[in-house]
């Protein structure tokens, strides 16, 4: 059934001796495999969504462009520190020719995407049948949880950068079979791989692999010797890269933020295999499967038949140990990089991290035989459907909300505008919206600017945050700008002000919370207080307001008792007040004081009592306090924390 036997590997690989071709010609019907997925991944309806508004208003200007090439993407200062200069100036360029439409952008990500497809067929067919081959090709371009790399404009670091490495393997595969004089072509398509994402750091173990198996019969030595042949120049190369992001950035990068547990590491990446090749397992398709399939507990069974099959294939007289163990090396390279997020296989969108890594499953899945790949494409494709089904809603929404929020721009709502309603992401939480950039949404390309926008909503979903809607879900109208409130793609309305008592402060203008003063503040060289003169509330409240959402908490009044004025000293606030269990309101700001616009956040002060666990406001500013922060408070934080 399954004819998948390996042809024969060279015997002298690289050597520049002439060999017998193989494997043979390439059959012409195998170009329809680009453009089936090419048709399969078509856009429909984009949108941009949330990294997407920043990362396009950076690189609108081409200085900010070039200038990634020698500095961190997007200038950041912390928290991830990325050398990613191939794919912001790609979105430059989408800029030029496409301005705010998207389409461009996203057919990009489609080409890719069919590229790499048809670059993981033709890397099977040395081992595969040229039909099997085919079939691993399109396993990989409709794994449902690959899609968000294809559907989000900014996720083109993932079909970008795997577009890149399947090349450099591929004209390595060629130069080990003789086909090539050099492997420089490999080690071009290295470099603009390594310029795209820092999960291609595995590279030089997929060419020393490669080198490995098409070695052919051999000891074991000839076998080892052959990929450290293969793969010396690309791992010199990476030390190269390496040295230039330390020198760049002054450290390798990455996010700060991972938790590297070993356990819960390695039940993560089992899930994400799981996730993988079952796909009906996380993926509700019941909106595009016959009404006698859907919500069916047996169907993500029904979907695992291929991989089951998969699984007895490989431990088979069948399954040469080749192909086997190519697959199974490849994959445990390609997780590597992806250690941070190896412990969050709950989160389906990391899903598309693993680019590289399906092409092995892939390949595991189609070597089995025809009929397992009948099975997975069958169990693939309501997923797939379904996926794509999930980003043309949020695309449609967003796109929505984008075009009532410029039309609100001739109105000339007094700035800054808290809009309530921008959803983070899909419902699902497959496909991301207005999660990040929320700033730059009316600023060019998207809009014309003149107005700062931020998102009326928590910042972070936990336990006890601040949450300021009613019980009929209607946003707080805040002093000062204009608040509005999205219900339904085409109903943007102005929410009506319901003002308290006023709260008098006595503060500066604009509270310096800058690293110099945070610091001095932790140390006790510098008292910081907010007055309330003529109102000692129970309790008072301090929400922050930044372009992704807003975080708060309640502190008591720290003004002694009898006090005709209440107080919040600010060391106390910063030190002890938390936006949920166990976590400082001030951690909450980390990520707006390094991806925001501005880290001047306006402050909404109340005052008022507790009842019930429950603050109620008594007393409310006339206006918002800016409260101004820099790009510093990450690391302040860390080393204040002794992190």
């Amino acid at each position: 059934m399954t004819g998948a036997q390996p042809r024969e590997a060279l015997p002298n690989v690289g050597d520049g001796a002439t060999h017998e071709r193989w494997p043979g010609p390439l059959p012409q019907w195998f170009w329809l495999l680009p453009l089936v997925v090419l048709a399969c991944c078509w856009p429909i309806d984009p949108f941009w969504a949330s990294d997407d508004f920043l990362a396009l208003h950076y690189a609108q200007d081409l200085r900010h462009a070039l200038a990634d090439f020698t500095g961190p993407q997007y200038a950041a200062t912390d928290l991830f520190l990325f050398y990613r200069p191939l794919i912001t100036l790609s979105l430059c360029w989408d800029v030029w020719l496409g301005g705010a439409d998207p389409m461009l952008a996203h057919v990009e990500n489609a080409i890719a995407h069919a590229l790499n497809a048809t670059l993981v067929a033709l890397l099977w067919r040395r081992l595969l049948p040229d039909r099997l081959a085919f079939g691993a090709g399109l396993l990989w371009a409709l794994c449902p949880g690959l899609y968000p790399g294809v559907g989000w404009a900014v996720s083109r670091t993932d079909g970008f950068s795997a577009l890149f490495a399947l090349l450099s393997v591929w004209f390595c595969v060629r130069w080990l079979e003789g086909r090539h004089r050099t492997r420089l072509p490999s080690l071009l398509a290295m470099a603009l791989a390594l310029l795209c994402k820092e999960t291609v750091l595995c590279l030089p173990a997929f060419v020393a692999i490669a080198g490995f198996v098409l070695r052919g019969p051999a000891p074991l030595r000839a076998r080892l010797v052959a990929a450290l042949r293969t793969a010396w120049p690309h791992a010199l190369l990476l030390f190269g890269y390496l040295a230039l992001r330390l020198a760049l950035l002054g450290r390798l990068g990455g996010y700060t933020a991972a938790s590297f547990a070993p356990w819960p590491m390695l039940a993560g990446l089992c899930t994400y295999v799981v996730d993988l090749t079952v796909p009906l397992r996380w993926c509700n398709a019941d909106d595009v499967l016959p009404a006698g399939l859907s919500g069916s507990a047996l169907l993500p069974w029904i979907g695992a038949i291929p991989a089951l099959i998969a699984v007895g294939w490989c431990a088979s007289a069948r399954a040469r140990a080749g192909a086997l163990l190519l697959a199974l090396l490849w994959f445990c390279c390609a997780a590597v990089p992806l250690a941070p997020f190896l412990a969050e296989a709950e989160v389906h969108h990391n899903l598309r991290y693993f680019t590289l890594g399906f092409a092995a499953l892939a390949g595991l899945l189609a070597g089995a035989g025809i009929l397992p790949i009948v099975l997975a494409l069958l169990a693939f494709a309501p997923a797939f459907v379904q996926v794509r089904t999930w980003q043309h809603e949020a695309d449609v929404e967003s796109a929505q909300l984008h075009r009532q929020l410029r039309q609100q721009l001739a109105s000339q709502l007094p700035s800054p505008w808290f809009v309530a309603g921008l959803p983070h992401a899909h419902r699902t939480g497959l496909a991301l919206q207005y999660h990040f950039g929320v700033d730059r949404v009316l600023l060019p390309p998207f809009g014309p600017g003149g107005v700062h926008v931020y998102a009326h909503r928590p910042a972070y979903v936990a336990p006890g945050i601040v949450d300021l809607t009613d019980a009929d879900g209607l946003p707080l109208a805040l002093p000062g700008g204009t608040t509005l409130l999205c219900r339904g793609a085409d109903l943007l309305t102005t929410v009506p002000q319901h003002p308290l008592p006023a709260l008098p402060l006595r503060c500066d203008p604009v509270v310096d919370c800058t690293s110099p003063t945070l610091r001095r503040l932790a140390r006790g060289e510098l008292q910081l207080r907010i007055a309330t003169p003529g109102v000692h509330a129970e309790a008072m409240r301090l929400v922050f307001f930044t372009a992704g959402g807003y975080v708060g908490a309640v502190t008591q009044n720290h003004a002694p008792a009898g006090a005709a004025a209440g107080e919040v000293d600010l060391r106390q606030f910063f030190t002890n007040a938390q936006w949920a269990t166990g976590r400082r309101l001030v951690d909450a700001l980390e990520v707006a004081a390094t991806v925001d616009l501005s880290t001047e956040f306006p402050v909404l002060i109340e005052a008022g009592r507790s009842e019930n666990g429950q603050f109620a406001a008594t007393h409310r500013a006339r206006a918002l306090v800016p409260f101004r922060f820099d790009r510093g408070l990450p690391a302040l934080l860390r080393e204040l924390d002794g992190r």
